[in-house]
């Protein structure tokens, strides 16, 4: 009875997400086709509407349980779909070759942004070995898109950590290296969160955000080979 009752109640919570990010999207559209010359707004904005609509517990949920876990785990997700559409990150970087980059797509290019931190000596195997995959596929992954994507890292440690990460796990396209890049601003991004990949299209547009490790180098590649497609080809993404 007890597994039963709790199915349904997942099915509820996930009913009640899926009409909230409905009624926020229409809602948006409409405010759009109002006014058409409205300002729109940064990514940090929409993260922020999309978090205080989507983060929160329903009414009657244990916060300190399992149930707390798995409804926060939903609400992060269905953030994330949330943010479909709307314009990416834009700001300048320094990046550890010493030059300054713009997170927004240039010169007809798409845009990645992976965002990723050093694993701990202490970190268990598994948790080493997908941050290895993470690395040995978004290398792939730049070597074969490189002429129609531009990748940038955003490591979320102190640079001595970073250096040495990086000299043990070389990743081939620019790494940020900007003090004014805040813990807090890498977490408000991330959902404090890591590896956590935007993708965005050409046109600067948000096609998928991508959060947490997959287990093989080939599983990264296979999943994140069509979103980058869509990136290109300013399509829908649709798994």
């Amino acid at each position: 009875m007890g597994s039963s009752w709790y199915r349904r109640r997942s099915t509820l919570l996930s009913i009640q997400l899926n009409y909230e990010i409905y009624t926020f999207t229409l809602s948006l559209f409409c405010t759009l086709c109002s006014c058409s010359t409205q300002r729109e707004n940064t990514y940090e904005e929409n993260l922020a509407i999309c978090t205080k609509r989507l983060g929160h517990f329903p009414e009657g949920i244990d916060t300190t349980g399992l149930e707390a876990r798995n409804t926060e785990l939903q609400s992060e997700e269905q953030i994330r779909e949330c943010m479909k559409g709307s314009v990416g990150p834009a700001f300048m970087v320094k990046t550890y070759r010493g030059d300054s980059v713009s997170t927004a797509p240039m010169q007809g290019k798409a845009m990645v942004l992976f965002f990723w931190s050093a694993t701990l000596d202490d970190a268990p195997a598994y948790s080493k070995k997908s941050d290895l995959a993470s690395f040995a596929a978004m290398n792939a992954l730049y070597r074969k898109y490189s002429q129609s994507v531009d990748f940038l890292g955003f490591p979320f440690d102190e640079s001595a950590t970073i250096r040495r990460h990086l000299q043990a796990h070389p990743l081939s396209f620019p790494q940020a290296d900007d003090n004014k890049l805040s813990g807090n601003k890498h977490m408000a991004l991330t959902q404090n969160t890591t590896p956590y990949v935007i993708f965005i299209n050409t046109q600067g547009r948000v096609v998928k955000i991508m959060s947490g490790g997959l287990t093989t180098e080939k599983r990264t590649i296979q999943v994140y080979s069509p979103i980058i497609k869509a990136c290109i080809e300013n399509s829908p993404y649709s798994e």
